[in-house]
């Protein structure tokens, strides 16, 4: 398949190895390290996917900051730590369960239609979860989740499966806002 003798492609290897474990922060720089997201398990059951404490009050704390805040407020003085309270959530929550937590609380539930409201505010927001359903979904993890999703935030299930069976995220969100 290749014309490089074996001896050259092992010395190139070693050459690589030996550049990267010389550089001042080798231990922060794994191969995996350059994939943002965490490995995931196959979770074979809604109830099987994480949610921790912590992370409900991450989710609250992120949705109600961007509910109750104005735009100049959020830009001037939340977005950095809220971009990187998104980024911690995304790495440790699937969507759903992120999603559960919003609209099983009435509370959460009323700032996303403050945010839906908001264009600027909206449109971040969608952006970045149809960005990760996207790879749930690629990935067989959306539409085997959705009956004990629905069930658990009370809303029917046959509302939810075709706006998740055709991607349609902005859509569903709008959907578990109205009901």
């Amino acid at each position: 398949m290749f014309d490089l003798p074996i001896d050259h492609v092992k010395q190139e290897m070693v050459f690589f190895f030996t550049k990267l474990s010389s550089h001042p922060l080798h231990y922060a720089l794994p191969i995996a390290g350059f994939i943002k997201t965490s490995p995931q398990k196959d979770y074979q059951t809604y109830s099987q996917l994480p949610l921790t404490d912590e992370y409900r009050g991450k989710i609250t704390d992120l949705i109600t900051t961007i509910g109750t805040k104005g735009k100049l407020d959020l830009l001037v003085h939340h977005k950095s730590r809220l971009e990187k309270l998104g980024d911690d959530i995304d790495e440790h929550v699937h969507p759903l369960r992120f999603l559960s937590v919003i609209f099983s609380n009435p509370q959460l539930k009323s700032y996303m239609g403050e945010i839906n409201h908001d264009y600027f505010k909206w449109s971040e927001f969608i952006k970045g979860l149809s960005k990760r359903l996207n790879v749930e979904m690629k990935k067989g993890c959306v539409l085997k989740f959705l009956d004990a999703f629905s069930l658990e935030i009370n809303v029917p299930a046959e509302g939810v499966r075709p706006l998740c069976e055709k991607g349609n995220w902005e859509e569903l969100v709008e959907y578990l806002i109205r009901n």
